[in-house]
């Protein structure tokens, strides 16, 4: 990745997450979660989703949907992994949204997320956001550019952090990101989610 070439796109605040991506250019936000998840698990039909909704893990078979998603919102290309989203589908197949969960060292980084144009503002991105907390095994933490995203993700819990206390895992990445969004006067927010116990 290269200093002076930061790029993130806005996704409304029930499509995406963000997190920042290199281009040519400065303007938008963009979210993403990463980590991974191993096995099949089953559908879940989220109270918060439109009924004619579910969320399932992704198969082989999706991996160039995810890309399509995720190169087309201009979102961070790397590590698209299939074995580590999560997707929104709509009961006649078509996929609405996608999202993922990177595993470093030690910690998750939850990105990617992406909901298609015409079904933004319905809840999906919140709604595969919660999805993916549950799914967390480890310490979480995202970067997103502006403030409106920063308060998106306070509302779910997000608290800031600094690169001075990030596990060894994620220092190097969120500190290159930080020293560009310094040089390029970008309003870079890196957070953490601190972990709940789980009931049950």
């Amino acid at each position: 990745m290269r200093p002076g070439t930061l790029r993130a796109q806005s996704e409304d605040y029930d499509g995406g997450i963000s997190s920042p991506v290199y281009s040519d250019s400065r303007r938008g936000t963009e979210s993403v979660l990463d980590g991974s998840t191993g096995g099949t698990k089953p559908m879940e039909t989220p109270s918060s989703l439109p009924a004619n909704c579910h969320i399932r893990q992704a198969k082989p078979t999706d991996i160039w949907t995810i890309r399509w998603l995720v190169l087309g919102a201009k979102l961070d290309p790397t590590q698209i992994r299939w074995q580590q989203f999560w997707l929104v589908e709509h009961r006649n197949g078509q996929i609405l949204a996608c999202g993922q969960l990177r595993t470093f060292v030690n910690c998750q980084e939850l990105g990617s997320l992406v909901v298609r144009s015409p079904q933004r503002r319905q809840g999906l991105g919140t709604a595969l956001t919660r999805h993916l907390l549950r799914q967390a095994t480890a310490p979480l933490y995202l970067e997103c550019l502006g403030s409106q995203l920063a308060e998106f993700y306070q509302r779910l819990g997000f608290r800031p952090v600094v690169v001075e206390v990030l596990p060894s895992g994620l220092r190097r990445k969120f500190g290159l990101s930080a020293a560009v969004a310094r040089l390029l006067r970008l309003p870079l927010y890196q957070m953490h989610w601190p972990q709940k116990k789980r009931n049950g």
